[in-house]
């Protein structure tokens, strides 16, 4: 189950990526440069004019291309406050598609910071001014774009009622692309189709209307990722030799193609779930480090995939019961990704670098390189807390265990002497006198209790075991515990309320008799009077009068019984009945 969830997470992290980002975030307005690098340079000209003319409408202008070269240079805390100054200017010009628009681009930065609960709202604001226009396609978008962050929230079941109907929405709509977004959006609920209502078959079904699709328009890349989903499906039916057939035909197209490496590192996952499932460990584990290598490179970015592939490799291992290849890649995982946070932190600096190298100079770049380089900085201190943190605490655990390790030692230590001391005082006491038989077993008892001289123990220790001893008696006889086969010397001392130590210290010292004998002579005795008052003519046979007695077996009775009466039960029975 464990393997299966990790599988889910994978894909569902795999889809965000390859169709996640449905909608390109084309030029929402004319008046937007085409190129990147022109965007920040139009922006400042925009700005002059609306402070030449007092226009807010240029204004609003002007923090909306701001927001969106922000957005593009993927830094959503600039993008979302540029976006927001956008709206506040431009409310009082009532353009509701501008305000549609910079609204859905504070959703998608919220997102991007994680804030999901505030991106709801601003999505539900932008849907809200789209279905005021009747803007069919912008409602499709935001309900595309909703579904990809409930996708992000591990909320798979909310994505699919969104994709749902952005897809209806997208088959009601005559526009360019909509065929190919509608196929977008079957990719993502046949995934979820698998993973998560564990319908395969709904799955396959799916992915390949999305093959025809893309197969029908041309994008080759996206009909390789839709037949390597459609093997996926094929592999959870058990449809094996499909599955060959469509890995066979990916190879194909994507050595035709020389594809980018991140296609590669999936086909190369999926290759490893095929052999996976039928028990090819070794093939699956080779597949598998292959995806591993080359989507490595890329650690910073795609850290969600390379920890699912990890956790693939790992299975394999478990699965294949090599104990030390799964130590060793546990090893290696947890110090890999010991490490990531600093890499993504130095990745961030590098990546400004290859955005910015034009614009080093600008005020603004500087208050965001601080700011990246804070958060960078905060990110090192929290591993490094963390770090510490975990030290006090074991330090701590260790200090508490050893402390009341030692406590309990002195504990026992103390508990121990005191009872040697205990035992040796009654020992000696006791062997000063000659302790007789227990008194209440027959007349051979009180002649020798009469012999004993036990009137003569006035220690307190004999009178304790004496006390002890009577009380025993009365426990054994009132509850008849000699009748239970299993009987010993816990249970005997649990019933009397007593240490066993104690209770088999007052049947050696005062019964002169082990536990054993001491059990044996109720049983002997209740054996006596089974046999005296049973006719021989009513068969009851020796063997049942040693299970009624409490003796474990028939061998036992026989030899105990002769022991003690001098006479075998055959023989005691004859003589008693021939009186």
């Amino acid at each position: 189950m464990k393997v299966y969830t990790c599988l889910v997470l994978f894909i569902l992290a795999y889809v965000s990526v390859c169709f996640g980002n449905l909608t390109a975030y084309p030029r929402p307005f004319d008046w937007i440069p085409e190129e990147n690098h022109l965007i920040f340079s139009e922006a400042e000209r925009v700005l002059e004019q609306a402070r030449a003319k007092s226009d807010n409408t240029l204004l609003a202008r002007y923090w909306f291309l701001k927001g969106f070269g922000y957005f593009l240079d993927q830094h959503p805390f600039l993008s979302e406050d540029a976006f927001r100054n956008a709206i506040q200017t431009q409310q009082v010009e009532e353009d509701e598609r501008f305000l549609q628009t910079a609204w859905m681009f504070v959703a998608r930065s919220l997102a991007v910071q994680e804030h999901y609960e505030k991106s709801e709202v601003a999505w539900n604001t932008a849907l809200a001014l789209a279905s005021s226009r009747a803007d069919d396609y912008a409602r499709a978008i935001c309900h595309l774009e909703i579904g990809q962050m409930e996708l992000t929230r591990k909320n798979p079941q909310q994505a699919s009622k969104h994709f749902l109907q952005a897809a209806e929405i997208f088959g009601t709509t005559q526009r360019v692309g909509n065929a190919e977004k509608r196929a977008d959006i079957w990719m993502l609920l046949s995934s979820i189709s698998r993973t998560e209502d564990e319908d395969p078959q709904t799955a396959l079904e799916l992915a390949q209307q999305a093959m025809e699709v893309y197969d029908s328009c041309g994008i080759p890349d996206k009909f390789v990722k839709a037949m390597l989903f459609a093997t996926l499906a094929l592999n959870d039916l058990e449809r094996f030799e499909e599955c060959f057939d469509y890995l066979e035909k990916s190879r194909e197209l994507i050595i035709a193609r020389q594809t980018d490496t991140l296609e590669s590192a999936f086909f190369e996952y999926v290759q490893g779930e095929t052999h996976f499932s039928q028990g090819m460990y070794k093939q699956a584990i080779q597949h598998f480090t292959t995806s591993l290598q080359l989507l490595t490179p890329f650690a910073a970015a795609e850290r969600d995939l390379l920890v699912k592939v990890w956790q693939r490799i790992l299975a394999c291992y478990a699965a294949s019961g090599n104990v030390s290849a799964y130590d060793e890649t546990v090893d290696a995982y947890t110090a890999f990704f010991n490490g990531l946070n600093q890499e993504r932190a130095e990745y961030t600096r590098k990546e400004l670098v290859v955005l910015y190298g034009t614009r080093e100079k600008s005020e603004e770049l500087k208050k965001l390189n601080t700011k990246i380089a804070g958060l960078d900085q905060s990110i090192i201190d929290a591993i490094r807390l963390s770090r510490r943190k975990s030290w006090l605490i074991g330090m701590l655990v260790v200090a508490i265990l050893t402390l009341a390790g030692l406590l309990t030692l002195s504990n026992v230590n103390t508990t121990n002497k005191s009872l040697k001391i205990q035992l040796f005082t009654m020992k000696r006491s006791l062997l000063k006198h000659d302790i007789p038989v227990f008194p209440s077993m027959g007349k051979e008892q009180e002649t020798v209790n009469q012999k004993s001289g036990v009137e003569n123990l006035n220690s307190e220790d004999s009178q304790f075991l004496k006390e002890l001893f009577d009380r025993i008696c009365q426990v054994m006889e009132k509850e008849m515990l000699y009748l239970k086969p299993d009987l010993n010397i816990d249970a005997l001392s649990e019933r009397v309320g007593y240490g066993s130590v104690q209770v088999s210290n007052a049947i050696n010292s005062i019964g002169h008799m082990n536990f054993s004998a001491f059990v044996n002579q109720y049983r002997v005795k209740k054996s006596k009077r089974l046999i005296e008052h049973v006719k021989e003519s009513e068969s009851l046979s020796f063997s049942d009068v040693a299970s009624m007695s409490g003796f474990q077996s028939y061998r036992t009775f026989y030899r105990v019984f002769k022991k003690h009466t001098e006479q075998t039960p055959r023989e005691y029975r004859n003589a008693y009945w021939n009186k």
